[in-house]
Protein backbone atom coordinates (compact mmCIF):
# COMPACT_ATOMS: atom_id res chain seq x y z
CA UNK A 1 0.00 0.00 0.00
CA UNK A 2 3.00 2.17 0.77
CA UNK A 3 4.38 1.76 -2.48
CA UNK A 4 1.08 2.59 -4.75
CA UNK A 5 0.17 5.63 -2.60
CA UNK A 6 4.25 7.17 -3.13
CA UNK A 7 3.63 6.88 -6.57
CA UNK A 8 0.38 7.88 -7.01
CA UNK A 9 1.39 11.03 -4.94
CA UNK A 10 5.01 11.37 -7.27
CA UNK A 11 2.92 10.97 -10.18
CA UNK A 12 0.17 13.70 -9.19
CA UNK A 13 3.01 16.05 -8.15
CA UNK A 14 4.45 16.24 -11.02
CA UNK A 15 1.50 16.00 -13.27
CA UNK A 16 -0.05 19.23 -11.51
CA UNK A 17 3.52 20.85 -12.60
CA UNK A 18 3.65 19.57 -16.03
CA UNK A 19 -0.40 21.12 -16.33
CA UNK A 20 1.02 24.74 -15.15
CA UNK A 21 3.42 25.01 -17.89
CA UNK A 22 2.37 27.92 -20.53
CA UNK A 23 1.65 26.66 -23.72
CA UNK A 24 2.99 28.43 -26.83
CA UNK A 25 1.77 32.11 -26.86
CA UNK A 26 0.19 31.86 -23.49
CA UNK A 27 1.91 34.16 -19.97
CA UNK A 28 0.48 32.05 -17.71
CA UNK A 29 -2.15 29.42 -17.33
CA UNK A 30 -5.73 31.64 -16.43
CA UNK A 31 -6.33 29.07 -13.43
CA UNK A 32 -2.66 30.36 -11.91
CA UNK A 33 -3.44 34.06 -12.04
CA UNK A 34 -4.83 34.54 -8.69
CA UNK A 35 -2.41 36.09 -6.41
CA UNK A 36 -3.03 33.19 -3.52
CA UNK A 37 -2.92 30.39 -6.56
CA UNK A 38 0.77 31.75 -7.27
CA UNK A 39 1.76 30.88 -3.32
CA UNK A 40 -0.22 28.07 -2.92
CA UNK A 41 -0.34 25.82 -6.21
CA UNK A 42 4.06 25.19 -6.23
CA UNK A 43 3.83 24.63 -2.28
CA UNK A 44 1.25 21.90 -3.27
CA UNK A 45 3.25 20.50 -6.22
CA UNK A 46 6.27 20.21 -4.00
CA UNK A 47 4.36 18.70 -0.90
CA UNK A 48 2.72 16.05 -2.96
CA UNK A 49 5.89 14.81 -4.22
CA UNK A 50 7.67 15.26 -1.23
CA UNK A 51 5.07 13.24 0.43
CA UNK A 52 5.33 10.36 -2.25
CA UNK A 53 9.15 10.26 -2.03
CA UNK A 54 8.65 9.38 1.74
CA UNK A 55 6.01 6.72 1.41
CA UNK A 56 8.08 5.32 -1.44
CA UNK A 57 11.49 5.38 0.15
CA UNK A 58 9.93 4.08 3.91
CA UNK A 59 8.10 1.13 1.93
CA UNK A 60 11.30 0.52 0.46
CA UNK A 61 13.44 0.64 3.64
CA UNK A 62 10.83 -1.37 5.71
CA UNK A 63 12.14 -5.13 6.16
CA UNK A 64 10.29 -7.75 5.84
Amino acid sequence: MGLTTGLILVGAGFGLVLFAIPRQGEDMRPFLAGPLTRVVYPSLCMTLIALGAAYTLAWLMHPT
